[in-house]
């Protein structure tokens, strides 16, 4: 008899959102066609309409430091072994795999893993893998 259980599905899942859910840069063109002159200025807008938002510029640090990953952790009172870490950047899939989170990386250009002494918990090419840490 097998004593092994598979780990514990997450608890809370944490995207990067820009790169990794929007296209940021396909709404600054698309609304600056629409709007000339405006095209930034609205795509910086839609921005502040998401919430809640974690933002590094409250700690003023960028990823890799850890103050920038701790406000997972943070907003959802769990640690961060039991928030699933998704980012579209394999660098940041890695620092968030330092800080202690179960990770995704989704590679969608199929791009080398970097060589560090860590790799993230998986690696998909679509957002669709994230359903991979839930049975069904």
């Amino acid at each position: 008899m097998d004593n092994k259980r598979a780990p514990a599905p997450p608890q809370a899942v944490l995207f990067d959102a820009y790169g990794t859910l929007f296209d940021v840069y396909s709404v600054g063109l698309l609304a600056e066609q629409l709007f000339p002159g405006h095209g930034e200025r609205l795509a910086l807008l839609w921005r502040d309409l998401l919430d809640p938002v974690l933002s590094v510029h409250g700690v003023r640090r960028f990823k890799t430091d850890p103050a920038a990953y701790a406000l997972g952790p943070e907003a959802f009172g769990l640690p961060a072994k039991d928030i699933l870490f998704v980012s579209s950047n394999g660098w940041d899939a890695i620092g968030a795999t330092w800080f202690g989170y179960t990770t995704l990386w989704v590679n969608r250009a199929s791009l080398p893993l970097e060589q560090l002494d860590i790799e993230p918990t998986r690696t998909g090419s679509s957002l669709r893998d994230v359903l991979s840490f839930f049975p069904d």
